[in-house]
């Protein structure tokens, strides 16, 4: 790894663990306040939106950890705003810190309602709203970690069973002529003979024998016999005119055709 990689899993890592606030509040002295508050402050970055109405906007781009925001703003109430950030699928999930002026338990127990996360009346303490801040953030990068694992697992578990799919699939097949094997010919025939018993239908089954295939392999070698075996195989799977119609090599120079629904006189 060189240094400017070094340096960009570096900058993701301390992405990952960084509390990223976004404060949402129409008062520049509440921004300042804030701004003086975590300025010696390692592991915190804050973003200021001082118009509720761009709120949303600046959350889905500046992708915080914690939203701070206040009650009481021009054009958008507070309680309002709570609201909209729950319903938006990108921040709906973000803890919110509500800030008031007062302890009032009715607008509390509101924005609690609401979704809110926390409440804190202005101007908290610098250690409480650290703390709060740092924990809600925590929390909430934790679970965004859980929910990563959870669909890396997912997307796992869906390609795990389109492998094992495949696995399934040539393990019925043979090798040489792409066609069923033996294990694959005797699973469908024995799946079709139970349908043919239990709905009293018809089953033909043809088997197919190579005749002097030892005397032309002898003569030809293995390339020439395997060459012949491809070409039956081919030939006896072209003219199947159903997909429930299947040919397999049932053994060496022995091939099998399975025809469901099929009598004796081929009706």
């Amino acid at each position: 790894m060189n240094d400017l990689e070094h340096d960009e899993l570096s900058l993701l890592k301390a992405r990952d663990t960084q509390a990223r606030v976004l404060l949402i509040d129409d008062q520049l002295i509440v921004a300042e306040a804030f701004r003086r508050m975590f300025a010696a402050v390692d592991g915190i970055d804050i973003h200021y939106c001082r118009d509720p109405a761009q709120a949303i906007e600046q959350a889905r781009s500046y992708q915080p950890t914690v939203i701070l925001q206040d009650l009481v703003m021009p054009g958008i109430d507070g309680l309002q705003l709570l609201d909209l950030f729950r319903a938006d699928s990108v921040t709906s999930s973000v803890p919110i810190i509500v800030l008031s002026t007062k302890e009032d338990p009715k607008i509390k127990s509101e924005a609690f309602a609401l979704g809110a996360s926390d409440y804190l009346v202005k101007f908290p303490d610098k250690i409480e709203v650290l703390a709060r801040i740092r924990a809600h953030s925590r929390s909430y990068l934790a679970q965004q970690q859980r929910d990563e694992a959870h669909r890396t697992l997912a997307k796992l578990k869906v390609e795990l069973e389109r492998k094992n799919g495949e696995l399934e699939a040539l393990s019925c097949r043979d090798g040489l002529t792409g066609i069923l094997n033996r294990r694959g010919f005797d699973e469908y025939l024995s799946k079709e003979w139970l349908r043919a018993i239990r709905e009293g239908r018809e089953l033909g089954l043809l088997l197919v024998d190579i005749d002097c295939f030892k005397t032309y392999n002898d003569n030809y070698g293995h390339q020439g016999g395997d060459e012949c075996l491809r070409r039956v195989a081919y030939t006896l799977g072209s003219g199947l005119k159903r997909p429930s119609d299947v040919v397999g090599r049932y053994g060496g120079e022995e091939f099998g055709v399975i025809l469901p629904d099929t009598a004796l006189d081929g009706g």
